[in-house]
C-alpha cells in the first residue's frame, strides 16, 4: 500500500489573503479599507493566487525530489527493511530432550476472509531445553539469604518475602540449566498475604540471571494475584549474550551533534570526532576537559545517527593508558594484514623527533604476517591511517586489536576474576575514563567473560568521502552500511551478514 504523500502547507487562496490582511492591521493600522475594490487588496490577492498555485506544485513534488532536496539538508533517509517482530513457540508437551527450532522456520499471521497471511522467517536458531525446578531460596533485603529448597512438597509454606514485606525482599528459583530465549512456566500455590496489594499493578518484577547480570523477565500471564492465589506465571527469560558484533564509524562521520547546555555547546553539522571535544569542555575550567561529560555527547549523537536508543558503557584511555593495559593482560597475538610504517614510533619503541611538517628518524614496520605485539607496538600499530585503505584500513586494524585482545583475556580467564580486573582498574588510574550507566567495569567485563572469541564478528562499513564545492568536508556511510544500522537496531543482523560476506572481516 502506497503512503499518503505529505501536505508540506495546507493553506489556501482565502487563507493566505486572511493572512495577509491580519499582518496588515498590525503593520500597517492606517490601511482601513479591506474590501475587494482597494488596490491594495487587489495587489493581497494576486499574490495571494501565485503563492497558491506554488504550493499546489510543492505538494506535488516526485519521491526522487524529496530524496534530492534532504540530500541539500544534509538527512539521508534510512534504507528500506522487511518489517520484524517476535514470535513464541509452544510446547505441545513436556519433551526430555532438546527442541530445535531451526532459523528460516517459516511462519504466518491468521488468514482472514479476503487478506492473505503475512509470512515472517526466523533469523536464529533457538534451543528449547527440558528444565525442571531444584533450587528455592529467600533473600531479605539486607542481603540475609535462606536455603528453602528442603521445604520444596513439605507441610510448611514457604514465605516469599520478610513480614512485613520490604523493598528489595527477594524469592529465587533455580532451574537445573540455563533457558536464555525461553518462556518458563512456574506453577505455584500460594495464600493470601499481600493485603492492600493491587494485583493489577503489584510492586514486584521479575528478573533472571544471565550473562550480562539480572535482566527483566516479561510476562506473558499471571494468574497468582500478586503471589497471593493458586495460579501460573509464564516468563520470558531473555536470550544470553551468545554474539557480538564489533564495527567502527568513522571518525570524520559528518553528523548532527546536538547542542549540549552542559559544556556551553550550541549543536552543529559536523565530524564525529568533535563531539567528545565540544562535549568535554567545562565552562569556567579551560584546559581541564571532563572526559565523562564528554563521552555523554558522544553517546548521544551516536545514538541518533544509529538508531541504537541505549549503551551500558563506554572507556576511554589515554594512549599511555592503552599501552599498559595491553602489557598488563601479557601483550597481544594478532595477524598483520598489510605492511605498515610507523609515523611515530621507531623501532626500539622510542618516540620520532618532531620536526616541522612531520617527523623524523628510523622508523618502525609492520610486515604482514602472525605477530606479537606488546603495548606500545599495539597502540602505535592501530593508530596509523596514513596507508593503503587510510582511516578505513585503521578502523579494520582497530577492530581486530579489540578482538586479540578479548581472545587473550578469554585465554587467561580474566573476565571471570572481578579481582584482577579491579587491579588492573586501579593500575590504570586516570588514563581510563569509565561511564557505565549504573554497572562497574567489573561487571561488564563479567558479563563479556561468557562470550567465545569466535561469536565476535568484525564488520567494516564501507564509506565515501563528501565535500563543498572542491573542499573536503568528512565521510558518509554508503547506502549498505546505513543498511546495516538498520538491520541491527531490527535484530536481523546475521542474515543482513549472510547476505552481505564483504561487510566481514577477518580477525
Amino acid at each position: 500500500m502506497a503512503l499518503i504523500p505529505p501536505n508540506l502547507d495546507d493553506r489556501r487562496f482565502q487563507d493566505l489573503v486572511d493572512d495577509a490582511k491580519r499582518m496588515v492591521q498590525q503593520r500597517c493600522p492606517e490601511w482601513t479599507d479591506h474590501n475587494v475594490s482597494d488596490p491594495g487588496v487587489t495587489l493581497i490577492e494576486t499574490f495571494a493566487y501565485l503563492v497558491d498555485q506554488l504550493l499546489y506544485r510543492l505538494n506535488r513534488v516526485p519521491d526522487r525530489h524529496y530524496v534530492k532536496f534532504l540530500d541539500l539538508i544534509g538527512v539521508t533517509p534510512f534504507a528500506p527493511s522487511v518489517a520484524s517482530t517476535e514470535v513464541t513457540f509452544w510446547l505441545s508437551a513436556p519433551r526430555d530432550v532438546p527442541v530445535v527450532v531451526p532459523a528460516g522456520t517459516h511462519v504466518a499471521t491468521v488468514r482472514a476472509e479476503n487478506v492473505e497471511p503475512v509470512t515472517f522467517e526466523t533469523v536464529r536458531e533457538l534451543t528449547v531445553p527440558p528444565c525442571e525446578l531444584v533450587a528455592v531460596a529467600t533473600v531479605t533485603a539486607g542481603g540475609e539469604q535462606a536455603d528453602r529448597t528442603g521445604d520444596l512438597g513439605g507441610p510448611e509454606r514457604i514465605a516469599a518475602f520478610a513480614d512485613p514485606p520490604a523493598p528489595g525482599d527477594a524469592v529465587l528459583f533455580g532451574l537445573d540449566r540455563p533457558v536464555p530465549g525461553c518462556a518458563v512456566l512456574l506453577t505455584m500455590d500460594w495464600v493470601v498475604a499481600g493485603r492492600g496489594v493491587d494485583p493489577t499493578n503489584a510492586p514486584l518484577v521479575w528478573e533472571a540471571w544471565t550473562d550480562g547480570g539480572w535482566v527483566p523477565c516479561p510476562e506473558e500471564r499471571n494468574t497468582t494475584g500478586a503471589l497471593n492465589r493458586a495460579g501460573e506465571v509464564v516468563l520470558h527469560v531473555p536470550a544470553g549474550l551468545d554474539r557480538a558484533y564489533l564495527f567502527s564509524l568513522p571518525r570524520d562521520l559528518v553528523v548532527d551533534i546536538p547542542a549540549f547546555p552542559a559544556a556551553g555547546f550550541p549543536g552543529q553539522r559536523t565530524k564525529l570526532t568533535h563531539a567528545m571535544s565540544y562535549g568535554s569542555r567545562v565552562p569556567g575550567r579551560r584546559g581541564t576537559p571532563d572526559p565523562a561529560q564528554g563521552y555523554q555527547l558522544l553517546a548521544t549523537t551516536v545514538s541518533r545517527y544509529t538508531g541504537i536508543d541505549r549503551f551500558d558503557g563506554g572507556a576511554m584511555l589515554t594512549f599511555g593508558g592503552f599501552d599498559n593495559l595491553v602489557d598488563a593482560i601479557g601483550g597481544v597475538d594478532l595477524t598483520i594484514d598489510q605492511r605498515v610504517v610507523s609515523r611515530h614510533r621507531q623501532p626500539d619503541g622510542k618516540h620520532r623527533r618532531a620536526v616541522p611538517g612531520g617527523y623524523a628518524g628510523p622508523q618502525m614496520v609492520y610486515q604482514p604476517g602472525p605477530a606479537h605485539l606488546n603495548g606500545w607496538q599495539a597502540i602505535d600499530y592501530a593508530r596509523q591511517r596514513y596507508l593503503t585503505g587510510g582511516d578505513y584500513a585503521r578502523q579494520r586494524h582497530q577492530q581486530q586489536l579489540v578482538k586479540a585482545m578479548v581472545r587473550q583475556i578469554q585465554g587467561a580467564d580474566l573476565a571471570r576474576d572481578p579481582g584482577r580486573v579491579d587491579a588492573i582498574v586501579r593500575s590504570l588510574g586516570r588514563a581510563m575514563t569509565f561511564v557505565g550507566d549504573g554497572y562497574r567495569l567489573v561487571d561488564v567485563a563479567y558479563a563479556l567473560g561468557g562470550l567465545r572469541p569466535d561469536a565476535l564478528t568484525l564488520v567494516g562499513l564501507p564509506g565515501r568521502s563528501v565535500g563543498s564545492g572542491a573542499g573536503y568536508r568528512g565521510e558518509q556511510l554508503d547506502p549498505v552500511g546505513r543498511r546495516f544500522l538498520t538491520e541491527l537496531r531490527a535484530g536481523r543482523v546475521e542474515a543482513f551478514l549472510t547476505a552481505n560476506p564483504k561487510l566481514v572481516l577477518k580477525g
